[in-house]
């Protein structure tokens, strides 16, 4: 009797969380920090969901919004 317990890829939701968090303080001195740790930790979390097939979507969502926020900051702010 083996259950298949998922394992939750937490790499991906603290990415998706960095994400959002700078977008909300998108005018702040310390958001391309954010943004940038949003982009590295949601890179593990990607790197992470393809091994145990969990979190791509929370991964990719807060990828793609570090780097939306740091063309933003330093493009358009």
């Amino acid at each position: 009797m083996a259950e298949n317990k998922a394992k939750t890829n937490y790499w991906a939701i603290a990415g998706l969380i960095l994400g959002a968090i700078s977008t909300f303080i998108i005018e702040a001195p310390i958001t391309p920090l954010l943004a940038a740790g949003a982009l590295v930790i949601s890179a593990a979390g990607i790197y992470e969901a393809r091994k145990t097939e969990q979190g791509l979507a929370y991964a990719a969502v807060g990828f793609i919004l570090g780097l939306f926020v740091l063309v933003y900051y330093f493009y358009a702010g």
